[in-house]
């Protein structure tokens, strides 16, 4: 039994901090030691004079029931810290699945081929886990890496090795990829069966020249400024590789060359697009089928034989119960002369009960408007879809049908016929992980903006690599069955730091405090937890 001191993030960023007594016991089922908070004693940060001064009396009270008098004791030595901390935390777990993965014995191969004078194994991880601190340029991951815990090798790096290892992660970059793919699949047990393929563009900011960012089709409706188009390849929700190709190519042609290179080298059996309805049109499903790409795609509720089957699949009530809440109907359908497909229509009883109240809310202020000025619902569009072509606030009730409808209700098209209808569900559900793999890499590891003009390539393969490791995390953290939402544990990963305390004449570097969570996550990752203190000097 000890006290401990919690620190909780507020939404601010501010820290608060409390002062727990715990006890550290053995539980049948664990092969750990495990926490348990026996009381909160109070909140400590910002607290005032007055309570310091009760929790002193409190302390008292306890040593005097124990026998001891506190005037008695010896002068507590004098404990100052040296305000100097350094990053651990994240470093440490990223370096453990870094080894996981094999990338420290691949880059030190490459390393001893050619010879560098400089560490490239060290200086690619730097790279790499200062994207998982939000350090985009190398200007930035260099001063940060004054910060960081002297355990991890950085010493040697100078500024002009980061950009060094950019070009060599560039020039080497195939070979690490299919050594990564097999590596990361093997991880979690993985077969590769079916490739998913998905595209964005990025905008370039910066001015100098390059074969690769050109004007193109800007999806961030920026027209203006030149892109870079990249494609990522997915297994059963993993990144397994990434395409970067000049900002004015089609999609079809980024498939196309992603298809051709990861079919060889993966063996596959098959290919199977699957994406949203606001990146594959009839025309992109056509090419599909001469390519004889397999496809499971989100369809357009304005095709006609979408709406038709979608009244259809409502006029009756033999839907198939594909899960808890979640049904379906499976209509087969002629697209082109010789060629079908499948639209199978789901229907979500919880968002469909959802929309509806939704919508009789809206209707009932509608009705309280009827007859008034259009312009007092000002741009509200949830209201506008409802109403008649006029100056006046009518409602439309062909367009209130139309809506129900759609309640609950969203279709998939696909040419490939699966055994059972949950198997099509599930795996267009893949398609959220391919959506946030681009999420991630433009808001968590801040892709962009990008300025390089020479080293775009290193810039983003480092990126990706600093991606396949925050997923390795996330597929770790789910296993521990931590509660804590991702971004909050990063957060939290981030701010265990090392600090060296002095203590009367003697200096010592001792860690934060481990939660029970980020234990079980070190002994996931196969990382021994250091003592809590590391040097004495």
């Amino acid at each position: 039994m000890y006290i401990k001191i919690k620190k909780a993030r507020n939404k601010d960023g501010s820290v608060r901090e409390y002062l727990q007594i715990v006890e550290t016991r053995r539980e049948e089922g664990y092969s750990y030691p495990r926490q348990r908070l026996l009381l909160n004693v109070a909140r400590i940060d910002g607290m005032g004079k007055r309570t310091r001064e009760s929790l002193f009396n409190l302390a008292r009270g306890i040593l005097k029931v124990l026998g001891k008098d506190i005037d008695a004791l010896e002068a507590l030595p004098e404990v100052r810290k040296e305000d100097k901390k350094f990053y651990w935390g994240l470093l440490e777990v990223s370096s453990g699945i870094w080894k996981r993965l094999e990338l420290d014995k691949n880059f030190r191969e490459i390393e001893q081929g050619r010879r560098n004078q400089f560490p490239l194994e060290r200086t690619i991880f730097a790279i790499v886990a200062g994207r998982l601190y939000g350090k985009i340029s190398e200007s930035a991951v260099y001063r940060w890496l004054n910060k960081t815990y002297d355990g991890f090798g950085f010493k040697q790096i100078q500024k002009h090795h980061l950009y060094r290892g950019l070009d060599i992660l560039t020039e080497e970059w195939e070979r690490i990829e299919n050594s990564l793919r097999w590596k990361v699949l093997d991880l979690f047990h993985q077969k590769a069966e079916i490739l998913f393929i998905d595209t964005t563009s990025l905008i370039y900011w910066g001015e100098g020249l390059s074969e690769i960012t050109k004007y193109g089709f800007s999806k961030q409706k920026r027209g203006d400024k030149k892109q870079i188009v990249i494609g990522i390849a997915m297994i059963n929700g993993l990144p397994v590789g990434i395409e970067i190709e000049r900002g004015n190519i089609t999609d079809l042609e980024v498939m196309r060359k992603m298809i051709s290179r990861f079919r060889e080298k993966l063996n596959l059996s098959e290919v199977c697009i699957v994406a949203d309805n606001g990146m594959v049109s009839i025309k992109d499903i056509k090419e599909y089928n001469k390519e004889e790409w397999k496809y499971l795609v989100r369809a357009s509720g304005r095709e006609k034989i979408v709406k038709e089957k979608v009244k259809e699949a409502r006029a009756g009530n033999k839907w198939e119960k594909v899960e808890e809440g979640i049904l379906a109907k499976e209509f087969k359908v002629e697209i082109e002369s010789g060629k079908k497909e499948w639209l199978i229509v789901v229907r979500n009883e919880a968002e469909e009960e959802h929309e509806r109240k939704v919508r009789e809310s809206i209707m009932e202020k509608l009705r309280e408007k009827e007859g008034r000025d259009i312009k007092e619902l000002v741009k509200n569009k949830g209201y506008k879809r409802y109403l008649a072509e006029s100056g006046k606030i009518k409602i439309d009730e062909e367009k209130v049908k139309e809506a129900e409808l759609w309640d609950g209700i969203w279709v998939v098209r696909t040419n490939k016929k699966f055994l059972r209808l949950k198997e099509p569900i599930e795996r267009y559900r893949e398609l959220w992980r391919i959506e946030k793999v681009f999420k991630d890499l433009k808001n968590f590891l801040s892709i962009v903006p990008i300025y390089h003009s020479r080293r775009i390539r290193g810039h983003i393969y480092a990126c990706f690599l600093s991606l396949v490791i925050s997923f390795v995390i996330e597929k770790d953290l789910k296993q521990i069955q931590t509660t804590h939402p991702f971004e909050e544990i990063i957060e939290q990963l981030q701010d265990l730091k090392i600090e060296w305390i002095r203590v009367n004449k003697k200096k010592f570097l001792v860690r934060d405090n481990l939660e029970e969570w980020q234990e079980a996550l070190f002994k996931r990752e196969g990382i021994p937890i250091p003592p809590s203190v590391l040097k004495i000097a």
